[in-house]
């Protein structure tokens, strides 16, 4: 493809982000140069609107979207649609997006922060997905990315994975650090090494600083960090420089509560009011964080550390809460192909009862060793059982903290 064809379809697919992803694109831009009072002008714009006024001081779950989602006033033939989602809770939190601006705002905001590790709207990505497909890889061409579903990474599927992945030259790796960990763990590091990544561009969940580090330093590469819930409520990314999360302002208006445990630890509050579809206000994201001291030069609410979702993190023996997913969504394909079905749960600190439904060709001594690997900030105990039970909406739940408020460390890390 010649330089100009390549140009005009970077042009083409430039103006298919739409209206709201370059109102959004100012916004940021003009963000960044405000000073403090600057922000907090914006953000007590946000408290001044009715339906936040209503609220406060209290907050919002997901069951009052969930039990919501049908009647809401903001839902508008033809002009909103339905979603739903559940992570690793299994308890799906249901609200109203806008057609006319769906995925705009969050392309918005994903652009502006993989702009400082390089990558321009729509230069080559390679990212990886849970969505099954019968493909190895697929290529999808408005996007100008190929799609890699995790179900392809194994030891068996390796040698042709790779080449592929040679083929499609200098790309961007936009995954869930747990599923990059596994892809390097699956692939080796050398072989991972020799790929043409230009930047690893990681989403969503909690990603340890010594992960992150390990990453720049083993492999030279520039990297992009967010967290959040980037659809809907709050959305924040990990500034290196300053060595904190840092929230856009006008993303929406986020708020720390206290937890009364003593821990030091906050819920993310976050507030979003819209035009076209389900306005956000005094949402509890369900995310634990803790707040950063005011440095004089950031301006944005910042966040010097994020657990992960309440209630979805292990206490290891040492009492430091570690975020569950990255865990669980680690373990290898090989694994699941003799687990029908897992569950952990934790009622005493660093001790982890992991209930599995056996399948096919199951070993227990097996399966036990890459448990025992995969969590091994903590003594395992594995429990073979006939069925795990789903939730009231029919979900699947992969975590279970049972300890309560006054059996977690008061002071965990």
């Amino acid at each position: 493809m010649s330089t100009n064809t390549t140009a005009l379809a970077g042009a083409l697919r430039g103006l298919s982000l739409g209206p709201a992803y370059w109102h959004h694109r100012r916004l940021i831009r003009a963000s960044k140069t405000w000073t403090r009072e600057q922000v907090r002008a914006y953000e007590d714009g946000i408290r001044a609107h009715a339906a936040y006024r209503a609220v406060a001081p209290g907050v919002r779950d997901r069951t009052f979207y969930r039990e919501r989602a049908e009647g809401l006033l903001e839902s508008l033939p033809g002009l909103t649609y339905a979603c739903a989602t559940s992570g690793s809770t299994g308890e799906p939190l249901a609200f109203h997006h806008s057609r006319l601006a769906a995925r705009q705002k969050e392309w918005a905001y994903c652009h502006d922060m993989w702009a400082d590790i390089g990558y321009r709207p729509f230069d080559t990505r390679l990212y990886v997905s849970g969505q099954n497909q019968p493909d190895l890889m697929r290529f999808l061409p408005q996007e100008n990315a190929w799609k890699l579903p995790m179900q392809s990474v194994t030891k068996e599927n390796m040698p042709e994975l790779l080449r592929r992945i040679r083929g499609i030259g200098p790309f961007y790796f936009l995954t869930y650090p747990s599923a990059l960990a596994t892809i390097i763990d699956v692939m080796g590091e050398d072989e991972f090494a020799s790929l043409p990544v230009r930047a690893v561009m990681a989403a969503s969940e909690v990603f340890p600083r010594g992960q992150m580090a390990r990453l720049r330093n083993r492999f030279g590469l520039p990297l992009a960090h967010w967290y959040g819930h980037s659809e809907w409520a709050v959305l924040g990314h990990y500034d290196f420089e300053a060595d904190r999360y840092l929230f856009y302002p006008t993303y929406g208006l986020v708020e720390f509560e206290p937890l009364d445990d003593g821990s030091g630890e906050c819920r993310l509050i976050g507030s979003r009011p819209c035009r076209l579809g389900t306005p956000f206000i005094r949402y509890d994201t369900g995310d634990l964080a803790r707040p950063a001291a005011e440095d004089g030069v950031t301006t944005f609410t910042a966040a010097s550390s994020i657990t992960g979702r309440n209630q979805e993190y292990f206490i290891d023996r040492d009492g430091i809460k570690r975020a569950f997913n990255p865990y669980v969504h680690s373990i290898h394909d090989d694994f699941w192909d003799s687990v029908r079905r897992l569950q952990v749960r934790q009622q005493q600190p660093g001790r982890l009862r992991i209930d599995v439904v056996p399948g096919e060709g199951f070993y227990a001594a097996r399966a036990r060793d890459v448990l025992v690997d995969k969590f091994r900030e903590a003594e395992i105990e594995l429990e073979q059982v006939p069925a795990i039970p789903l939730t009231a909406s029919g979900k699947h739940r992969w975590f279970v903290q049972e300890m309560t408020a006054a059996e977690l460390p008061d002071t965990a890390p």
